[in-house]
């Protein structure tokens, strides 16, 4: 499998993830493009969106070998910020680098929460297993918390 495949398996992923907990999400919808008004020009791109609710989520995931840098952290909070009031951004990385964790803490207000493949793989083997909405729920707790919007979902303590 080639880099490229791989990210496109785990970005579909992620939203099939929230896909089975289709009865407390009331639409997934997986990557699309946004149009410029007057042109065919693409805005920007969006590797998912899930509501619940009045609740939205823009996604972005990244599997790639190297840590995920600031700029599509920024990108993404950007994008958000676009939204209607309320809307968080997920964003889904193997890796981020100690720079775009240290500058994405620093964004105010927090609409982006960070999520590494560790803390997924951890819900997954919990007892009983998270599914995506509540995993999304602890990260929210623990940025509302800390303040911090990559805090380890490992260290949630109900």
């Amino acid at each position: 499998m080639t880099p490229q495949q791989a990210g496109w398996v785990f970005e579909h992923w992620v939203c099939e993830s929230f896909r089975l907990v289709a009865d407390r999400a009331d639409r997934v919808r997986g990557p699309f493009t946004v149009r410029m008004d007057a042109s065919e020009r693409t805005k920007e791109e969006v590797d998912g969106l899930v509501t619940l609710g009045w609740q939205g989520f823009l996604i972005q995931s990244k599997f790639e070998s190297e840590p995920t840098s600031f700029e599509p952290i920024a990108r993404l909070y950007l994008q958000v910020g676009r939204r209607p009031e309320g809307t968080i951004g997920l964003f889904f990385s193997r890796l981020y680098s100690e720079a775009a964790e240290e500058l994405a803490a620093e964004l105010r207000p927090i609409r982006v929460l960070l999520f590494r493949i560790e803390e997924i793989e951890w819900a997954l083997i919990s007892e009983p297993p998270l599914d995506m909405v509540e995993v999304v729920r602890r990260k929210w707790r623990l940025a509302l918390e800390s303040a911090i919007p990559g805090r380890d979902l490992r260290m949630y303590v109900e």
